[in-house]
């Protein structure tokens, strides 16, 4: 950006959107040529830093929409964590594209650039260094959120793990238990229950059953699995 006394030159590779939605915005707007060199740059970078912001709030939605998805579901899904990585690093890009600006913005707060540009202007410079602190904050508040909203992925993710731990823990002295049972009934000695035949088979069987029933049934109600 190149800036003389009623006149401004903007040099870009490539289309920038705050550009036009500058132009059409003020379309039509007959008082927009008063205003200075100086004062128009100050609106553009204004406008610069407006695109930034944009940018957060669409991380703020999002942070906003995964968290909902994380306290809503019952299971946690995998592909929520490739997410949170990309919006981890479209934070971060946005830092590193900002952050060496930073020279800029404070630059034109200068004494020295006060002087040479038009009286008067100095104080719309100023505003835009606090402007530009302001945005570098938002985005320190956005990875804050992103980071929270991974803090969050990882407690439901222990929460679901310790639930699977105890469903197993369960079984395995269900298992234990009713193993046990069964090898009592199964060693070799002559005692009167192993000669009841299919009968006291099928006794055992269902006894195994209700009794298995039950514990899962006391298990759930007190929230073990």
């Amino acid at each position: 950006m190149l800036i003389g006394r009623g006149w401004i030159v903007t040099a870009h590779e490539h289309p920038l959107r705050f550009l036009q939605e500058f132009r059409d915005q003020d379309r039509g707007e007959t008082l927009i040529g008063a205003l200075t060199s100086a004062s128009l740059a100050a609106s553009l970078l204004d406008w610069h830093l407006t695109a930034y912001l944009t940018a957060l709030e669409d991380v703020e939605a999002f942070a906003d929409r995964v968290d909902l998805r994380l306290l809503s579901a019952s299971t946690v899904r995998d592909d929520l964590l490739q997410e949170l990585v990309g919006a981890r690093r479209y934070i971060s890009s946005l830092r590193r594209s900002l952050a060496p600006q930073s020279a800029i913005f404070y630059g034109l707060s200068r004494p020295d650039i006060a002087l040479i540009a038009d009286a008067g202007f100095g104080d719309s410079f100023g505003r835009l260094e606090g402007r530009f602190e302001r945005v570098l904050d938002a985005m320190e508040h956005g990875r804050e959120l992103v980071q929270s909203s991974f803090d969050l992925f990882t407690t439901r993710t222990a929460e679901t793990t310790n639930t699977l731990i105890r469903r197993l823990t369960f079984i395995s002295i269900m298992l234990g238990l009713l193993g046990g049972v069964a090898g009592v009934f199964g060693m070799n000695f002559q005692t009167p229950y192993a000669k009841a035949g299919l009968f006291g088979f099928w006794a055992v069987v269902i006894t195994f059953i209700v009794v298995a029933a039950a514990a899962a049934a006391i298990g759930r109600a007190r929230k073990w699995i």
